[in-house]
């Protein structure tokens, strides 16, 4: 389906398929938040690219031939703030697709939940500690190859490069791939809530096979 092949060009444009390397969008109006994520993240081999503006951001992920792979993203900023910037991003790029991570000193509950609201993936108070950061980044990932090993298997591809999408009919296929309804529930006819201390959610999954997460929440 069309729908399909859309969703499966976003993935194939990511820096990490496309370079074989990991970049990080960093969304911020002032130079200095900039070197302090570079500072905490390129030791791990990913990659920062600075943009000093929302709007910048926004043209980027429009107009590039490649998608950063996960965005950084400042909510208070002039003219463009971040909450906007979410809401114009999850108009092209599902949220399975190009994870955003939101970061800011405005941490009461309403400004927590309009983030979500917005469309991001994950909410990190400022300030943030450099193991806090990496993992909740490397956590975005490794959700993002899990909902891709998923992806390949709804859709086969018979050569390296020409996908040639055989999808399974017990799949709606508008609900599996519509940007505003990226959930577990798109997936499988029936979802179990799996509760546990989100403290220890990111460290742990990360020891996790990916191949064993959906066994593991059914279990």
């Amino acid at each position: 389906s069309e729908g399909v092949v859309k969703v499966w060009r976003l993935v194939k444009r990511l820096s990490s398929e496309v370079h074989g390397v990991v970049e990080i969008l960093s969304v911020d109006d002032h130079d200095v938040n900039h070197l302090v994520v570079d500072n905490m993240v390129s030791p791990l081999g990913y990659k920062v690219t600075p943009c000093m503006s929302a709007a910048e951001a926004v043209k980027l992920c429009r107009t590039r031939e490649y998608l950063p792979d996960v965005i950084l993203l400042d909510c208070m900023m002039p003219l463009m703030n971040g909450y906007e910037c979410c809401e114009q991003l999850r108009q092209d790029f599902p949220c399975n697709v190009l994870p955003i991570i939101m970061v800011s000193a405005r941490e009461k509950e309403e400004d927590v939940v309009k983030g979500f609201v917005s469309g991001c993936n994950d909410y990190v108070p400022k300030p943030y500690g450099v193991q806090e950061l990496t993992e909740r980044i490397a956590f975005q990932l490794k959700l993002r190859k899990l909902w891709s090993a998923e992806l390949s298997k709804v859709a086969g591809r018979t050569s390296e490069g020409h996908p040639a999408f055989q999808v399974d009919q017990q799949f709606d296929q508008q609900a599996l791939f519509d940007q505003q309804d990226n959930m577990a529930v798109d997936f499988q006819p029936s979802v179990a809530v799996l509760v546990c201390d989100l403290q220890e959610l990111a460290s742990g999954a990360l020891q996790i096979e990916a191949s064993r997460i959906p066994a593991l929440v059914h279990a």
